[in-house]
């Protein structure tokens, strides 16, 4: 220790630095702590109950208000079909969105995206995040080895979130498994969404939202 003050006093390492140098360590431990206990906890679950596991775990873990995994069933498809959503730590009940000016469109499009605080201001006509309060989002791309995007998984929060780089990679595994189960179950012809669901109009059941 007295080795790092005399480094930051005589040779002018700003002493901020080193503390933000110690966070990020930090950081990195509590995200590969995550995803271990992640990968051990998720080994033997399928189908719904994996899903409802994985919100679960989610909450849970990165203390977050929402965890979803939701469903797209081609590359044009503009709605998401919910397959599971947890609420502080308890299930509800899923839910029907559009894509369109939500920031999971950005997650479709580009990949990986996060808004630390703010995303209900970024995304003004996504009116299911104002009514949400939400503050905090991260939302990570589902896609198969082929490369196209069968979903997505998403973290919303009522506050700032302050574990986005904790987030990020716990998300990326939890997709990476989410694919390979949603894949399994394409084959088994156990997820596939009716032609008549797509064509029929959306209505979010938001009678769980925070009033």
């Amino acid at each position: 220790m007295g080795a790092g003050y005399r480094l930051g006093r005589d040779e002018g390492v700003d002493p901020s630095v080193l503390r933000g140098f110690i966070i990020d360590i930090d950081e990195r431990k509590r995200a590969e702590e995550a995803i271990r206990d992640l990968a051990s906890s998720m080994a033997s679950a399928t189908g719904r109950e994996l899903f409802e596991e994985m919100v679960l775990y989610l909450t849970r873990t990165l203390n977050v208000e929402y965890a979803l995994i939701g469903a797209i069933e081609d590359e044009n498809d503009q709605q998401v079909k919910v397959l599971s959503v947890s609420r502080k730590s308890e299930l509800v009940e899923p839910f029907n969105y559009v894509l369109a000016d939500t920031p999971c469109e950005n997650v479709r499009r580009e990949g990986i995206c996060s808004y630390a605080s703010g995303v209900a201001q970024q995304f003004p006509n996504d009116l299911l995040l104002t009514e949400m309060g939400i503050e905090g989002y991260v939302g990570v791309p589902i896609r198969n080895k082929g490369g196209r995007t069968m979903g997505l998984v998403v973290l919303l929060d009522t506050k700032p979130l302050l574990s986005v780089e904790i987030a990020k990679p716990t998300l990326a595994i939890c997709a990476d498994r989410i694919s390979a189960e949603m894949v399994r179950m394409e084959t088994e012809e156990q997820l596939k969404v009716p032609r008549s669901w797509l064509r029929s109009p959306v209505e979010p059941r938001v009678s769980f939202w925070p009033t």
